[in-house]
């Protein structure tokens, strides 16, 4: 949690700057590729959380790797993240950047599990209906999940909507629990 605060802080910093500047894709962008880096690769994830690697030595490394390939803004983001000993929380500040790229754009990522692959008409439907009550363009992610045995479950943020066959089962289950452990007690 105190990482997500942290993290947060210098997003909102770096949007704003990235936001006078009209560079928001590109940093955005620019994120997203070092957030992937650092995940798919052991030796920058390393370098990253290393304590034993000086500071300057890291900004040389990281000069080594990113400098001429990203934009001047980002690659001096980097460099402060690294003279403040958060460069470790690189993948949190981009998650927050991404959040607050989609409140300003108007976006709104949202998860549809089924238990079976949607039809595209099917997909737009759930789509349209979800940006008519939200009032934002609706960013989808379709996962199909055997074990819902049927019905949706719909993710947003902290938001969950499950109408799957799976749930239902399991409420059906704890009701009988219930009556069975209240038919118990007499």
């Amino acid at each position: 949690m105190y990482n997500s605060k942290v993290a947060m802080r210098y997003a909102e910093a770096l949007f704003c700057v990235s936001k006078e500047q009209n560079n928001l894709e590109v940093v955005l962008d620019e994120l997203l590729s070092i957030s992937k880096l650092s995940k798919e690769s052991q030796e920058l994830r390393s370098l990253i959380i290393s304590p034993i690697i000086s500071d300057s030595k890291k900004e040389q490394l990281f000069e080594a790797i990113f400098k001429n390939k990203i934009s001047d803004l980002t690659f001096d983001f980097l460099i402060l993240l690294i003279r403040k000993n958060r460069i470790n929380i690189i993948n949190d500040i981009y998650i927050s950047f991404n959040k607050l790229y989609y409140k300003e754009k108007g976006l709104l990522a949202v998860t549809v599990t089924t238990a079976i692959p949607l039809q595209e008409e099917l997909k737009n439907e759930i789509i349209n209906k979800l940006e008519l009550t939200t009032n934002k363009k609706i960013i989808p992610t379709y996962i199909v999940d055997k074990t819902l045995f049927g019905g949706i479950v719909i993710n947003i943020d902290d938001w969950v909507y499950d109408a799957s066959i799976k749930r239902q089962l399991e409420i059906i289950h704890t009701h009988l629990i219930d009556k069975i452990a209240i038919n118990n007690t007499f």
